[in-house]
């Protein structure tokens, strides 16, 4: 499925179709998707820096959030002066809602080169998600990938092989 979010477009495309070069993704950095064990596509994610971690691929969401482990593991604790609260309350997979507290982060979703990775300079969402523990997440960091992040320009996704393709990113969004 080809998402073009500046021409408000999507695609649907024969499996096989990146491959015999159809779809062109020159322009993008290819993502390994992997299998959660609930079976939610996952990608590999980091915040400043920081190791690795999952991140759940939630087109639903128009919000990257990060658990506050990821944030803390990122250097931004709750305490942190950087970080910004009130203002933005989410509705939860329980039917709840919770204030959600914000920081800007250099985020980092890892490409199939680590060294390729598409980047997203700007604010994220942080808060304990009643999902993430729902996702085996209560003590590692966790994050689910939003539109902010997935949204931009052009992606492509490729569930059949295992991988999307997103923009670079190269630019400051959101700071």
């Amino acid at each position: 499925i080809e998402f073009n979010f500046t021409d408000s477009a999507l695609k649907f495309w024969p499996k096989g179709s990146i491959a015999n070069g159809a779809v062109d993704t020159d322009d993008l950095v290819k993502i390994p998707l992997h299998l959660h064990p609930v079976g939610l596509r996952t990608v590999k994610c980091s915040l400043n820096n920081s190791a690795p971690f999952d991140a759940i691929v939630d087109m639903g969401s128009f919000f990257s959030v990060a658990n506050w482990m990821a944030s803390t593991t990122a250097g931004i604790g709750p305490d942190s002066p950087e970080v910004k609260r009130g203002g933005l309350q989410v509705s939860g997979v329980d039917g709840g809602s919770m204030q959600m507290a914000m920081a800007p982060f250099d985020l980092r979703v890892i490409g199939e080169a680590e060294d390729l990775s598409s980047t997203y300079r700007g604010m994220c969402c942080v808060g304990d998600l009643p999902a993430f523990n729902a996702l085996g997440a209560s003590v590692s960091p966790m994050m689910a990938l939003g539109l902010d992040v997935i949204g931009r320009g052009r992606m492509v996704f490729n569930a059949s092989d295992n991988c999307m393709y997103l923009s670079s990113g190269d630019e400051t969004y959101g700071v």
